[in-house]
């Protein structure tokens, strides 16, 4: 590969979740099939992030794979593009919620070679190294590498969308107490809340008047009529 061809492949990895230097606009299938021709092992370790991210955002399907794989000529490129796509299959075993793309790089791979996975599954099992058409690349730090990129980039994803959830329900909780309650009132229930203690004249006014309108709020039926009101 000459080198500006080799600086825009860079460039383009970044759009597809691999960032090695500045992003640019690119398409999916050109950058898949110049990293499995690529002779630099931190492009080829990329490829199933690239991949991943890729069927993810439904910017490739199963026929824009085939049609790679069929655009290829070279037969060690076309034995490392099919090993990649199998490597891919493997390291999916991470993302549990994506079950889908599994299969489809699986039913991919396996129409190619029907055995492939279960030895590239040995590879990983083994931590062997792993020979893509003459290229030795090693299965422990490809898996390293997918992790760092993909599994924490989800983990992050997902514990920002619960974290928002938690204070979007925050938010809502505060606003329904200071419908139903004064400000003394709400204070009161939110120590009890964080298991905080209340003085004798606080025990007192929770019992008094706090705890019926709580019981009054907890009833089932209250709550059939609030909901059916609401729709």
């Amino acid at each position: 590969m000459d080198s500006l061809k080799h600086e825009l492949l860079l460039r383009q990895l970044a759009d597809f979740g691999y960032p090695l230097i500045s992003t640019t606009e690119s398409d999916g299938k050109t950058v898949l099939l110049q990293m499995a021709a690529s002779d630099e092992s931190r492009i080829v370790e990329g490829f199933p992030i690239v991949l991943v991210n890729l069927l993810r955002r439904k910017q490739i399907s199963l026929a824009d794979i085939e049609s790679i794989y069929k655009t290829i000529i070279t037969l060690t490129v076309k034995k490392k593009f099919l090993w990649l796509c199998g490597i891919t299959c493997e390291l999916l075993r991470y993302i549990p919620e994506e079950p889908e793309i599994r299969k489809l790089l699986a039913r991919f791979v396996g129409s190619h070679d029907s055995s492939l996975i279960t030895r590239i599954h040995a590879n990983f099992v083994d931590g062997a190294q792993i020979n893509l058409g003459g290229m030795r690349v090693d299965s422990t730090r490809i898996e390293t590498t997918f992790r760092n990129y993909v599994v924490s980039s989800l983990s992050q994803q997902k514990r920002s969308v619960e974290e928002s959830l938690h204070e979007k329900r925050l938010r809502a909780l505060n606003e329904s107490l200071s419908t139903l309650f004064s400000d003394r009132q709400r204070e009161i229930v939110l120590k009890l809340l964080n298991d905080q203690k209340l003085d004798k004249t606080e025990r007192e006014y929770y019992s008094r008047v706090i705890k019926k309108r709580l019981r009054a709020i907890a009833n089932d039926d209250l709550q059939s009529i609030a909901q059916s009101l609401l729709k």
